[in-house]
């Protein structure tokens, strides 16, 4: 009980070697009234290690915020503290401004506002983020002589400075800073401005420094700040003077405030960017996005991903924006800005580009996925030229071109379509196969259903390729003709009651490696990288996934998939320890 202990003894263990100790003999200090509050005033001053001393500062800090102390023992105690920043020892001066920031000691801010130069960086540190919270207007020239020595080496010492200049300036003179010399400084202005959502922040998009002119866009589009937008939106950088990480940064911000604001000036902004051979592709593909998505645009903000929802904007205005610049990128864009061309073209109806959508299909060294896009753009217009384009497509190296004009053709309704169908199922590639029996589930019919249903006798009797199983199940599943359906039966009855990977068995072959890393890296409902690692993308949660295939069965990696729990990788096996007195410990169980 250290309540019985003497003022004198409890003095003397504020030097103890243990830390409870000193705790305790402080707290009892303080309540011990005038008395203790000497002793704690005695021993910050010179006390005999620096541990009591620091425990006699914070005794002080306490009496100061106490509820139950009168008003002449805090100012007392402030009185105290004060001569303590002019201590000899680094850590006494430290705990000092922090205790009298804490208690916006007025009364020390010409004290505090001079350790802004302090020999050590801890006490500048303390000293900035006590100046702010007392708020002393004639410590901002210190505060930004802080900011510019330290030129954003130290991290620690930025923030405080910031904090700094949040507590003792207003939002004008930081906005006046935008003319300093040092870059460090106007970065930290930006944050300040950023910290108080002050529209004075885009006074900084003009600056000469990228880093500067990114932060700003930073602040504008992450709050974000309404006022800002506009000059955010308007902002034409030149991406020649930034750094390859900086560019894109800005160039999305740049984007999203256009695509935010929704009006016709933004739409032709967004056009001249998509335009502009000097802007990076994928700002250019992006742009062209965001006009194709103009009409209904998604809740999901693009740059922070908060649910910060636009209402639905008239897509003639990006139709009007996008027809003078959507020949030139489809003809002379990168792939990305092609694939985004197209997408655009389609979304926003733009019949004009028919004849560079042709030139596309008919050209064997654009992008595949570009000169698919452009034959089913073709194909739902009903273009003059779709036969011809069809007659290329049909007969091109790229597979997926051929499997496109495949499907169109059989959906056009002209002669019999599952004559060419059939004649694929046998002299087709894999995946012209699989897309043929795909098209056929689709086509009414009894012709259609005869080959259905042959193709389900093959399944049935194991004589159907592995990779066209997926397909014909789900080809088959759609149709009613009796043969297809009692197909279908005597396959679902040579399952075996004890495999689980049974309704999955389909999908061992025929997939698409591209397909697979997709959902990999991307969707949200599989969530894979979240705790597995390919290459340098994903986590280490669970095991690393490098060389997998080679390691393990497809069987295994698909029950790895529908039962994660039958079996588990070593050294990754969740553990449960339930000890006698009930305490429990979960982790995992590391062999060796």
């Amino acid at each position: 009980d250290f309540t019985k202990r003497s003022v004198n003894e409890l003095k003397g263990q504020l030097a103890h070697r243990d830390m409870r100790v000193r705790q305790e003999a402080q707290f009892t200090l303080v309540e011990k009234g005038a008395d203790g509050q000497r002793a704690l005033a005695e021993t910050a001053a010179s006390g005999k290690s620096l541990q009591a001393r620091v425990h006699g500062i914070w005794g002080l800090g306490q009496v100061v915020g106490s509820k139950v102390q009168g008003p002449k023992s805090k100012v007392q105690s402030l009185a105290a503290l004060r001569p303590l920043l002019a201590d000899a020892e680094v850590e006494v001066r430290a705990q000092a401004v922090k205790v009298l920031g804490d208690a916006r000691d007025a009364a020390a801010g010409a004290a505090i506002t001079a350790l802004l130069g302090d020999a050590s960086s801890r006490v500048r540190h303390l000293a900035a983020i006590a100046i702010g919270k007392i708020r002393v207007p004639a410590a901002v020239p210190a505060l930004v002589a802080l900011l510019a020595d330290n030129a954003d080496k130290d991290a620690v010492l930025r923030h405080s400075g910031v904090m700094g200049l949040l507590g003792c300036a207003d939002a004008r003179t930081i906005a006046a800073l935008k003319s300093h010399a040092s870059p460090s400084v106007r970065v930290a202005a930006v944050v300040a401005l950023r910290r108080l959502e002050r529209a004075e922040v885009s006074q900084f998009l003009a600056d000469a420094d990228g880093r500067v002119v990114l932060e700003a866009a930073r602040a504008i589009s992450e709050i974000p700040i309404a006022q800002a937008l506009p000059a955010l939106a308007a902002l034409q950088p030149d991406f020649g003077k930034l750094t390859a990480e900086q560019r894109p940064a800005l160039a999305r911000r740049i984007l999203s405030a256009n695509y935010r604001l929704g009006d016709a000036a933004s739409a032709t902004r967004l056009a001249g960017i998509a335009a502009n051979a000097n802007s990076p592709d994928a700002a250019r593909a992006e742009a062209l996005d965001l006009l194709a998505e103009w009409a209904k645009p998604s809740g999901r903000d693009r740059i922070t991903g908060l649910w910060r929802p636009l209402p639905t904007r008239d897509a003639k205005l990006a139709a009007a924006a996008a027809k003078p610049v959507l020949a030139t990128a489809l003809r002379t864009g990168a792939t990305p800005v092609r694939l985004a061309a197209v997408k655009a073209a389609t979304q926003l109806d733009v019949a004009e580009v028919s004849p560079v959508l042709f030139e596309l299909v008919s050209d064997a060294k654009a992008d595949t996925g570009v000169r698919v896009g452009a034959l089913n753009r073709l194909a739902a217009v009903k273009d003059a030229q779709l036969s011809t384009a069809l007659e290329v497509a049909a007969t091109d190296k790229a597979e997926p071109l051929r499997i496109a004009a495949t499907s169109i053709r059989a959906k056009t309704g002209k002669g019999s379509a599952v004559a060419p169908l059939k004649a694929l199922l046998s002299t087709g590639t894999m995946g012209e196969k699989q897309n043929a029996i795909a098209t056929l589930g689709g086509i009414p019919g009894a012709e259609a259903d005869g080959v259905i249903a042959s193709l389900v006798n093959e399944l049935v009797s194991g004589k159907l390729a592995a990779e066209l199983h997926l397909e014909l199940l789900e080809a088959a599943d759609k149709r009613t003709d009796a043969k297809v359906k009692s197909g279908l039966d005597k396959f679902k009855a040579q399952r075996r009651a004890d495999d689980i990977l049974w309704s999955y068995r389909p999908t061992l072959a025929g997939g698409s490696a591209a397909s697979g890393k997709k959902i990999f890296l991307e969707r949200v409902e599989a969530s894979c990288a979240r705790c597995h690692k390919v290459g340098p993308d994903g986590a280490e949660v669970g095991p690393t996934l490098d060389g997998i295939a080679a390691k393990q069965t497809r069987e295994y990696l698909l029950e790895s998939l529908v039962a994660p729990n039958a079996k588990i990788a070593p050294g990754f096996e969740s553990l449960t320890v339930v000890l006698k007195d009930g305490r429990n410990f979960a982790g995992v169980n590391k062999p060796g």
